[in-house]
């Protein structure tokens, strides 16, 4: 694996990271800092069992959420709008230990 990015989308806010696997750092919202192989395996434990899309066109103004990791083997999307995997409240808490 070589990178993750992750954006978070809302009325409220935005949230942009990118993690460099190989180099190990993150940046949230144009912020670098160092991120431990332990926190970027948390996120893939998370993450992992998601399907590739979640979607309820019922829902107006919807956070949405979008996943790309990229990989010597290829890229792989994970998105949403308005549908959330079971786990969503734990990427969330995830993030919020870098987004303080």
């Amino acid at each position: 694996m070589n990178s993750i990015e992750l954006i978070i989308d809302n009325k409220i806010s935005n949230i942009d990271i990118y993690i460099n696997v190989i180099k190990k750092t993150i940046i949230v919202n144009n912020k670098e800092q160092k991120i431990s192989e332990e926190k970027i395996d948390d996120l893939l434990r998370i993450i992992r069992t998601w399907k590739n899309e979640y979607n309820n066109p019922n829902v107006i103004d919807a956070e949405s959420f979008f996943i790309k990791i990229n990989t010597t083997d290829g890229t792989e999307i994970i998105k949403g709008s308005g549908e959330y995997p079971k786990d969503y409240i734990l990427l969330k808490e995830w993030i919020s230990g870098f987004n303080e």
